[in-house]
């Protein structure tokens, strides 16, 4: 069985499968007392697994990226969803975790819900990432990251740069937009790391579906497409940067804008880039 994981907030596709032994499929195939089918339960377990969001806030604490086959669920929602009774749902959800399909965490007052799926190669819309590596970006923008990232430019100015380039292909399509910006942010990423990092290993010339993805949802979902957020975003990571000034500040990234910073983080993880600074 095979599916697209369809993220909602831009529209990008990957491609998922499973895979069911004769025990699991004789499981499914039997029909509850009433309500929805096992089959039927089974198949809303991952069509809403792949469709959902990537972050996600509980009543208290901080919010946390869900991964592409998790999803965060009640046990009395599922019942009212499924027209099943809670011990229904309970003994599914057990069953179907002792056919190796899922595994279940309990979290305050909910689950999480991870399903055993497949996620595959897939470039979203058909763009091919690589090509970011060969994407020319003028000397004067390279520099000036390069200028902003020594301390010795200014956000308005790098901005400036930003915008001068994006202007120059304002008439492209929405896609083509989104992979030039996304291209510009990863280059500064990669500058950024020879600069501030304490190590880093040889980062690729281009991201991969990841990579892409969290950071178009960072700047267009999280920032709203601000590059001002952006750099204050980035700026958290600065070497030898004040921690505590970071936390009382009145422009918090880490306050303001959590899924954002855990996005940055999950990425600089992703790539094996590592930090001294302590709020990294």
């Amino acid at each position: 069985m095979t599916n697209r994981k369809i993220d909602s907030s831009n529209h990008k596709h990957q491609l998922w499968a499973v895979t069911l032994d004769r025990k699991a499929l004789e499981y499914l195939r039997d029909s509850a007392n009433k309500g929805i089918s096992r089959l039927g339960a089974y198949i809303w377990l991952l069509t809403n697994c792949v469709k959902t969001r990537t972050s996600f806030k509980p009543p208290y604490g901080q919010p946390f990226y869900l991964e592409p086959s998790q999803i965060v669920i009640s046990i009395t929602d599922l019942g009212q969803k499924w027209q099943w009774a809670r011990e229904t749902v309970r003994s599914f959800l057990s069953n179907m975790e002792s056919l190796g399909l899922l595994t279940k965490e309990q979290l305050d007052r909910c689950s999480l819900i991870t399903m055993k799926i497949e996620l595959c190669d897939f470039e979203p819309n058909g763009l091919d990432t690589e090509a970011i590596e060969n994407l020319s970006f003028p000397e004067k923008v390279t520099g000036i990251m390069d200028k902003w990232l020594d301390g010795d430019a200014t956000n308005a100015e790098l901005v400036e740069k930003f915008e001068d380039f994006a202007n120059r292909f304002s008439d492209t399509e929405d896609d083509e937009s989104s992979f030039r910006t996304v291209g510009l942010q990863y280059q500064m990423i990669r500058q950024l790391s020879h600069r501030w990092a304490t190590s880093f290993p040889d980062i690729p010339a281009s991201p991969d579906f990841l990579g892409y993805s969290l950071l178009e949802q960072i700047f267009y979902q999280c920032l709203s497409g601000d590059w001002n957020k952006w750099l204050s975003l980035v700026r958290t990571f600065s070497p030898g940067i004040d921690a505590e000034g970071i936390e009382t500040s009145s422009s918090n990234p880490r306050v303001d804008n959590p899924e954002a910073y855990a996005g940055l983080r999950k990425l600089f993880k992703h790539l094996g880039v590592s930090f001294t600074n302590p709020i990294s």
